[in-house]
């Protein structure tokens, strides 16, 4: 009876144990998306966007980077306030998502800024599309709360990695 007492004791002990790793392995993934991504727009955020950067071998893909900056942006949250320009920067952010391809990434930087990362890029045309496709959809009226359309467009640059192979002295 002792015997029978003490396994069910270690038993619920042992529940109780997986239990609470459960909870902080959940914990901790909902840390690291917090730690990785923009809290408004819920895009990979400057950190997440390097990191991946960094891990890419520009030897085995050609790659592209835009880097996106707001135009005018100030003058939305001077004369709307904060909470029209989060509600612009947002409705950027799914936009922009929009204009990529499920291997690309579009990141959050800060501010107005965002960055693009461009995947297995084959011609220069296809950073090209991308980018027009931007200044297309971006700029289309965004109503807020109140009613009023505003606007923003974007300056793009961009640049592409260049294998080893093909850099001259």
């Amino acid at each position: 009876a002792e015997i029978e007492e003490l396994s069910r004791g270690f038993n619920s002990l042992l529940i109780e144990v997986e239990s609470q790793h459960d909870s902080l392995v959940n914990e901790n993934g909902v840390l690291s998306y917090k730690a990785l991504h923009d809290p408004l727009t819920g895009l990979p955020n400057r950190t997440c966007f390097m990191n991946m950067l960094e891990s890419l071998n520009p030897q085995q893909e050609q790659i592209c980077v835009m880097f996106l900056d707001g135009d005018g942006f100030k003058s939305i949250n001077d004369g709307w306030g904060h909470a029209a320009g989060d509600h612009v920067l947002i409705e950027v952010a799914s936009r922009l998502s929009k204009q990529i391809r499920k291997t690309d990434m579009v990141a959050r930087l800060g501010g107005d800024e965002f960055a693009i990362l461009l995947r297995n890029i084959e011609h220069a045309d296809e950073a090209e599309r991308v980018a027009q496709g931007i200044l297309q959809a971006v700029p289309q009226p965004i109503t807020l709360a109140n009613g009023v359309h505003v606007s923003m467009t974007f300056s793009i640059g961009l640049t592409f990695s260049v294998p080893d192979s093909q850099l001259s002295d």
